[in-house]
């Protein structure tokens, strides 16, 4: 109940407050029904599985767990390169930083660390609920995806950084769009010859 709660004015009195809550505990009672037998209970109960399919689950794991070592060692690869590309950079040693940027990217290095934050240990806490919400963040779609600040900044007009030779002007654009004419006489095809 803290969700809705939590949602409630300040300044709500608890007498104020109890018919909201009793109104949501309500809706919820109503809408539990209406869940997949077992929404709430764990998917896999490891007690109960055979010597064989604990093998094949320790097997499982330890599959995915050297994958996904493999994918963080690399993503931290890319990430120091960054860091240190950032460090790099000449504004860093115009502004006098350096020494306290160093510091913390030194921080933050030490603290990515290879191994993956789950183990076979947490599969028992599993749930069908657990994975529709996991489901609904991972995917696109309206209210589907990850909230983070990262995705909230908004990168103003960049520079043309063209990737063309010192001294070589840039191109014109390429001409606006226009229906063909009825005219033309070219019978579809293009004007421009073969050469």
């Amino acid at each position: 109940m803290w969700l809705p709660a939590a949602m409630l004015p300040l300044h709500l009195s608890c007498s104020q407050a109890q018919p909201i809550l009793s109104e949501v505990v309500s809706a919820v009672r109503a809408l539990v029904p209406q869940l997949p037998a077992g929404f709430f209970q764990p998917l896999v109960q490891l007690d109960g599985l055979t010597p064989s399919q604990q093998d094949v689950l320790q097997q499982v794991d330890a599959a995915l767990r050297h994958e996904y070592k493999l994918r963080r060692r690399v993503l931290i690869e890319r990430i120091k390169v960054t860091l240190q590309s950032f460090l790099a950079s000449p504004r860093v040693a115009e502004k006098g930083s350096k020494a306290e940027l160093e510091a913390l990217v030194a921080a933050r290095q030490a603290s990515l660390t290879e191994d993956p934050g789950v183990s076979l240990s947490d599969v028992p806490g599993v749930t069908s609920a657990y994975m529709a919400s996991v489901m609904r963040r991972a995917t696109s779609g309206e209210g589907g995806s990850f909230h983070t600040a990262i995705k909230r900044v908004v990168i103003g007009k960049v520079p043309d950084r063209g990737g063309r030779p010192e001294g070589r002007a840039r191109e014109a654009n390429m001409p606006e769009w226009a229906p063909r004419r009825a005219d033309s006489g070219t019978g579809g095809g293009s004007s421009r010859g073969r050469g």
